[in-house]
């Protein structure tokens, strides 16, 4: 099998891990995906420095994390991926270093050997036995390292042994065997809580991650570790004896286009109403946010999302019932964990308030320490004080300047929070009763959706597909070349019959979710009808892969209905095509080109 440069990653060959989502659910990402795909090439040529995968809480970092591993494993041959999760659980170091051990040799041997039966095996000892069959010329390498484990766990009843030798092994198996692995450790930033050293569990080693500075600086095994603690997880990559280690890659939210990807999935799957301006209004109450998204869709009060008033209702219980509310569930024990905290002179919440409600409101993203005390009438040195705590909680996401404060741009968290302490909260500006402040911020989000449509929208959507049918109605029968339709050879250009454009709404049709813009015929020498199909993207970024196979599936659907002898796919977008895209649309034969920006 040779290397793959850009995998399906949304239909890999083999699920190896179990994913987190169903994968008819996973969605966009490409971006992201490509970028850490690049990073992992890089791997074989000793080229990629270990990395940070930094993203706030339910972006969906582990879900990605998965899917990485999962596509390494299937579309590559060079680097074999090692996974682990940390366990939600406090353990003994020793316990963990076995598992850490276990996991990473049956990761690498099922990898390399393409025999699942590794993946199966439930200690070192069965491992070894089952390996000890097989004849590659690497494999006396990786039983040596099982023995010389084992000698180590007879002979020493010491972690740090024991832990030392697990975390090398990912190293020493490469260099030994010349092979090339990545180390991916999702939830990182809990081995400094959750790991003791003693099996009564009372002695807590705070600086476990200390033990990972050699495997860190390693080119031929690096790591890439997330963890959904940002605050914490950026203190313990960028500081102590990690410091210049670990580059950091942000998680980003998911675009507009494949948060509506994502509702359409979601309305289909269970069967949910969706209609185009309030996909538009969820995007904006959620910003993107994958979480949030599947919740308001999924959601168990209303299964008709086609009207503002039902989203405005889900949104509001979902963000203020107990025992239903998902967003609620999720918020209320986080702010009880940190209640001390929040309480701390009745000042914390208060201060945590006004820099989420700040920085969400005026879209800036720190705010100066002094303009809080002045504010809030608090000490500098109590705003510094608590700006530090709230940070170390991941209430706040580190500044990235001293003496500022940085509040996550979270809707669905300031809803929490002001609803569940808004007796607490109503001398700040803007935290009235907790129902008016919170359908204030949806009807003013809803208005701004109405504006955007009647301006914006219009201008590049429509008046983008009106160039696009001018220039097809000046076609007069020509073939020309076929680079600017991505297309190998010429492409002919026939003269389209001007009374056949329409637009085509699928989901009237009862086929599927979606509308094409553009659907125009002619008809060849022999008098039959032939028709093309026109997406026109007018949009601030590349078309990526989710949205050239959505095209191709509406493409699809329209066959079952139009009577044409044949459909050609056009897709026209004003930035370009994601490399996936333009190699996927070609496979299909589809048309993609970029159209000047204005």
């Amino acid at each position: 099998m040779s290397t793959s440069t850009y995998p399906d990653f949304y239909n890999p060959p083999k699920f190896v891990l179990k994913e987190e989502i169903s994968p008819l659910l996973f969605t966009g990402r490409e971006e992201i995906l490509q970028r850490l795909w690049d990073w992992v090439t890089g791997i074989n040529d000793m080229l990629s420095d270990s990395t940070a995968l930094m993203s706030p809480r339910r972006y969906g970092k582990t879900a990605l994390l998965v899917r990485l591993f999962n596509v390494m494993f299937s579309c590559q041959d060079r680097v074999a991926p090692f996974y682990l999760h940390l366990p939600e659980s406090n353990v003994m170091l020793d316990e963990f270093a076995d598992q850490y051990l276990l996991t990473f040799l049956q990761h690498f041997c099922a990898f390399f050997l393409r025999d699942d039966d590794a993946l199966k095996t439930r200690d070192l000892t069965e491992l070894h036995k089952l390996l000890s069959h097989h004849h590659a010329e690497w494999m006396p390498q990786v039983l040596h390292t099982i023995e010389a484990y084992q000698r180590i766990s007879e002979s020493f009843e010491h972690w740090g042994k024991k832990l030392f030798f697990a975390v090398e092994t990912p190293a020493s198996l490469c260099a030994a065997t010349g092979k090339r692995c990545l180390v991916i450790i999702d939830e990182f930033q809990d081995m400094n809580r959750r790991l003791y050293r003693d099996p009564q569990l009372t002695i807590l080693d705070k600086n476990v991650t200390g033990v990972y500075r050699k495997l860190a600086e390693s080119k031929i095994a690096p790591m890439l570790v997330a963890g959904s603690m940002l605050s914490m997880l950026y203190r313990v990559v960028f500081s102590g004896g990690l410091l210049g280690r670990f580059r950091g890659m942000t998680l980003p939210l998911m675009s507009e286009a494949e948060s509506e990807e994502l509702m359409d999935k979601l309305a289909a799957t269970y069967q949910v109403k969706l209609a185009p301006a309030t996909k538009q209004y969820l995007f904006a109450l959620t910003k993107g946010n994958p979480y949030y998204i599947t919740y308001l869709v999924n959601n168990p009060f209303a299964k008709d999302l086609s009207a503002k008033e039902n989203v405005d209702t889900v949104y509001l219980k979902q963000t203020t019932m107990i025992g239903v509310g998902h967003f609620y569930g999720f918020w209320r024990p986080y702010f009880d964990q940190n209640m001390e905290l929040l309480n701390d002179d009745q000042h914390g919440k208060r201060l945590l308030y006004y820099i989420l409600d700040k920085t969400e409101k005026e879209g800036v993203e720190q705010i100066s320490q002094k303009q809080i005390a002045a504010d809030l009438n608090i000490p500098l040195a109590k705003v510094a004080d608590l700006v530090e705590k709230l940070e170390a909680a991941d209430l706040l996401q580190p500044a990235p300047q001293s003496g500022m404060a940085s509040g996550f741009k979270d809707t669905v968290m300031l809803d929490c929070l002001r609803y569940i302490f808004y007796a607490d909260l109503q001398d700040l500006a803007g935290a009235v009763t907790a129902r008016e402040s919170l359908q204030k911020q949806i009807d003013w989000l809803w208005q701004e959706i109405e504006r955007i449509n009647g301006s914006l929208k219009y201008f590049y959507g429509v008046k983008g597909e009106e160039q696009i049918r001018e220039k097809m109605l000046s076609w007069q029968q020509e073939w020309v070349d076929g680079q600017y339709f991505g297309a190998a050879e010429k492409v002919f250009l026939p003269r389209f019959d001007p009374a056949s454009f329409n637009s085509v709404n699928l989901r009237q049709l009862g086929l599927m979710p979606g509308e094409i813009d553009i659907y125009a015929e002619y008809a060849d020498a022999q008098g039959q009808r032939h028709a093309w199909v026109v997406e026109v993207r007018r949009q601030d970024r590349p078309v990526n892969l989710p949205e050239a196979t959505q095209f191709q599936q509406k493409l699809e659907a329209l066959q079952q209905y139009k009577k044409a002898a044949s459909l050609q796919g056009w897709m026209v977008s004003q930035y370009g095509f994601s490399k996936n895209a333009g190699i996927f649309l070609a496979q299909k034969e589809i048309y993609y080109s970029v159209i000047p920006r204005e």
